[in-house]
């Protein structure tokens, strides 16, 4: 059995998803977490001066999306077949998208408060375009399921966790502007 430790800030960031799968799969795994002012020791460790990183069985693979998906075959939650695997990477590469602005909007609203209200409004109209074309998207696939025969959250857990918490209807998407 492969052993497995994911390396990244004490924070969910873009560690989180790979440590859902591990969750869900019940696959075990360190879960080795550090402080923000260590951070330049362990960049010198980093494989590309970035974190998250996976080490397996001693070998560090580097950025959160490669981990995750790698995480998620050695897990089998990419589809029966290649097509499905496929459309599993395409809602994920679109999730990130969707991330994008969020990310803008979360700093405005650390470092400009009084800028927020302005900030959301760019990104709100747009935000919800995008969530209506990938519920569009993910009807196409069958409707209930994201891709195949299996729930969204066993799919994609990405996916889940954004459609859960930032659809129109979800009050943490109306806390965006709070």
């Amino acid at each position: 059995m492969s052993k497995y430790k994911l390396v990244y800030f004490n924070a969910r960031g873009w560690a989180e998803l790979s440590r859902l799968i591990f969750a869900y799969s019940g696959i075990p795994y360190e879960d080795f977490r550090f402080e923000r002012e260590d951070w330049p020791t362990y960049k010198a460790e980093s494989p590309l001066g970035q974190a998250p990183w996976l080490e397996v069985n001693g070998q560090k693979l580097p950025q959160s999306k490669a981990v995750a998906r790698y995480l998620a075959k050695v897990a089998n939650l990419t589809g029966v077949n290649d097509i499905e695997a496929a459309k599993c990477d395409a809602i994920v590469d679109f999730i990130m998208d969707l991330i994008e602005p969020l990310k803008v909007i979360v700093k405005v609203k650390q470092e400009n408060p009084e800028a927020l209200e302005d900030e959301c409004k760019k990104h709100i109209g747009k935000l919800s375009e995008q969530i209506l074309s990938l519920e569009k998207f993910i009807a196409g696939n069958g409707g209930e399921y994201a891709v195949g025969n299996q729930k969204i959250g066993e799919k994609d857990p990405e996916s889940h966790i954004i459609l859960t918490k930032i659809t129109p209807s979800s009050s943490a998407y109306q806390r965006i502007l709070v």
